[in-house]
C-alpha cells in the first residue's frame, strides 16, 4: 500500500494548518532526521534529548518533503514555506489531556 497525504489527512489525529497542493501525492519515506529528507518525505519534527526537529522544518520543506508533522506550534514562515513548497502542514494532536 502507497502512503498518501490524504491517508494522513483521513487518519492522524492532528490539525490540518495548510493543505497540500495534492493531496495524492505519494509520500517516499517517513524520516525524523531532516537531514534524511528526500523528495516525497514524510517529516516528523519530534524534540529530541539534544535537538527540536520542529527547529528544521524548512530546511525540510527545501529538501522537498511532501508533508510535515510539527509537535510544536509553527510559525508564519514555517507556514508560508510549507504553502509555497505545495506541501501539507500538520500540528500533532496534544495527547497530554
Amino acid at each position: 500500500m502507497k502512503l498518501t497525504i490524504e491517508h494522513i489527512i483521513q487518519s492522524a489525529q492532528s490539525e490540518m494548518l495548510v493543505p497540500p497542493r495534492d493531496a495524492d501525492a505519494t509520500l517516499t519515506t517517513l524520516v525524523w532526521d531532516s537531514r534524511l529528507v528526500v523528495e516525497g518525505s514524510l517529516f516528523v519534527a519530534i524534540v529530541g534529548g539534544h535537538v527540536n526537529g520542529n527547529d528544521y522544518i524548512i530546511q525540510a520543506l527545501e529538501a522537498g518533503a511532501g508533508a510535515v508533522i510539527a509537535s510544536q506550534v509553527p510559525t508564519a514562515a514555517i507556514r508560508d514555506a510549507a504553502r509555497q513548497s505545495g506541501a501539507a502542514l500538520f500540528l500533532a494532536a496534544d495527547n497530554d489531556a
